[in-house]
């Protein structure tokens, strides 16, 4: 496993740590960093350019904001995404930043206020609202969270949610420990990821009035099983 870290579209700084609010009092902090940590293979086009527009303006807002990029070299699309993902979080570990967002390749981040506006709420573990706008063959709305929320709710609580874009407070890090992710290949990836974090005390929050893009469905488990990998390049173009 390697990591590609990018220094130059955004600051780099080794920023005081700060504690979290989970909801409790009138805590506002300053300032608040954040390692963006882009996860995967192939950027989607358009998401990179927007993870840096998004850094920026949470730079103008006050913020302290890092971007690095981790890719690992596997066979499969998504069998070491849980390795690459807990690779982000020894980063963030080690860097000591208050808080990570890891965010997939595939997740289009069009509003560039989505990311400072997912740091004001002081959460331990918080993420926007998926874009829910592809059907399956059948017809039938992709479930990507439990409870699902239309827009424009507010901040609910979530049992789970799938894991594409997650903002992580590091006291949240740090009582779970550096291995966050487990197995990928474990049926209910996210129920059991979010079930752990329950017994840690820590709960999950959306804001359902961010909202992000998923480019691409996730992949069926017999391609993942066939060793299909969609976001590799056309190497026969």
């Amino acid at each position: 496993m390697r990591t590609v870290t990018t220094s130059s579209d955004l600051q780099r700084v080794t920023p005081q740590i700060l504690p979290a609010d989970d909801g409790e009092g009138d805590w506002v902090p300053s300032p608040i960093s954040c390692l963006i940590s882009a996860i995967g293979q192939h950027f989607r086009e358009g998401v990179r350019e927007a993870l840096v527009a998004a850094g920026a303006e949470a730079v103008s807002q006050g913020y302290r904001i890092g971007f690095q990029v981790v890719r690992d070299v596997c066979i499969r699309p998504f069998e070491g995404l849980g390795a690459m993902r807990n690779m982000a979080i020894l980063q963030a570990l080690e860097e000591r930043w208050d808080y990570v967002l890891l965010i997939d390749n595939d997740i289009l981040m069009e509003d560039s206020s989505v990311l400072w506006r997912l740091l004001g709420w002081h959460r331990m573990a918080l993420t926007p609202l998926l874009d829910q706008s592809r059907v399956h063959s059948d017809g039938l709305w992709e479930r990507v969270a439990s409870p699902m929320y239309r827009p424009f709710q507010g901040l609910q609580q979530l049992d789970w949610v799938q894991t594409g874009c997650l903002l992580l407070h590091r006291s949240a890090l740090e009582l779970v420990g550096p291995r966050f992710f487990s197995d990928p290949l474990i049926v209910r990836e996210e129920e059991y990821l979010f079930r752990q974090l329950r017994l840690h005390g820590i709960r999950l929050w959306q804001d359902t009035d961010a909202l992000v893009k998923m480019l691409e469905s996730p992949t069926q488990l017999w391609k993942v099983i066939g060793g299909h990998n969609p976001l590799a390049p056309d190497e026969t173009a």
